[in-house]
């Protein structure tokens, strides 16, 4: 049984030594840069060959791979790095690329870096989320919809028709879902009003203020909905009448397969008086709410 376990434990030595490679990340090599970025991008470069499964070393060796690294720096704003990977038999790979003073390092450092790993172009590596400055402009055309369901559980703030003869009051509750579909800078809705509320749906589009991870948005959407409550008087309930909203409010963790969103909501429907006429009456209602996206 002894043998059995040192063969099984020689063995996983064996296979760990096999696929785990070893690398070796020379100090980059500045020119006409500030020296400090050199340390800052040799970390970006650890941290990344580490999320790859490379074991980064600390001292070079015949066995293992070297990744050297040259920033170049071209004006006030942009600035080359350019990457070279060599294993043991004189294989090279290389990678190179302009960064701007728009450009987050980190994330620039990652796509260079799969670049040059996968053999790719830096238009073939983006993800999203993860955009270089000269992409944005195109970004919102060459990002796919991102789909996601949505439940909305909260409050109704209260309603009121703008007629002082009437009062009308809810059960002070907002349960709705839907589908949002998600760009970078914008995002379509098709939703239902509140169950509790009522049953209708609403389509609309929202603004997202910035690319964050977290950002918060505007928006407005409209539809038609069946209102059911009640009114002290009990009159003209329910009804069904066209509807507009505006809304804001904030998305935290968008890009995560799990997020949320909490909503203030004002909606404004137009509800055809009983007695006869063309006229119509204007009602007038607040919600608030966490949405719940996966």
């Amino acid at each position: 049984m002894k043998r059995i376990a040192t063969y099984f434990l020689l063995s996983v030595i064996v296979i760990t030594s096999i696929y785990s490679e070893t690398i070796f990340i020379e100090e980059p090599v500045t020119i006409n840069a500030n020296p400090n970025s050199a340390d800052v991008v040799r970390e970006l470069l650890k941290l990344e060959m580490e999320n790859r499964g490379y074991t980064v070393v600390d001292s070079l060796r015949q066995d293992v791979e070297v990744l050297s690294s040259r920033i170049i720096r071209l004006d006030e704003e942009r600035a080359r790095i350019i990457l070279s990977l060599e294993n043991d038999q004189s294989e090279i790979k290389r990678a190179d690329a302009v960064i701007t003073v728009e450009d987050k390092l980190d994330i620039f450092i990652e796509r260079l870096v799969k670049m040059m790993i996968e053999g790719k172009y830096m238009k073939e590596t983006k993800e999203y989320g993860k955009t270089v400055a000269e992409e944005e402009v195109l970004s919102n055309l060459e990002e796919p919809f991102r789909s996601k369901f949505e439940i909305d559980v909260g409050m109704h703030l209260g309603t009121q028709q703008l007629d002082p003869n009437i009062d009308i009051s809810y059960i002070p509750g907002y349960l709705g879902m839907g589908i949002s579909m998600y760009k970078p800078d914008y995002a379509l809705h098709f939703r239902t009003e509140s169950f509790i509320q009522g049953l209708g749906l609403r389509i609309g589009m929202s603004r997202l203020l910035s690319r964050d991870v977290n950002t918060g948005y505007i928006g407005g959407d409209a539809g038609l909905a069946f209102y059911y409550g009640t009114t002290e008087n009990a009159v003209s309930y329910p009804y069904l009448g066209p509807f507009v909203s505006i809304f804001g409010g904030g998305i935290f963790s968008r890009t995560s397969s799990i997020y949320i969103k909490p909503e203030l909501r004002l909606t404004m429907s137009l509800k055809k008086p009983a007695s006869s006429g063309t006229e119509f009456d204007l009602v007038v209602g607040a919600n608030a709410y966490i949405t719940l996206g996966f």
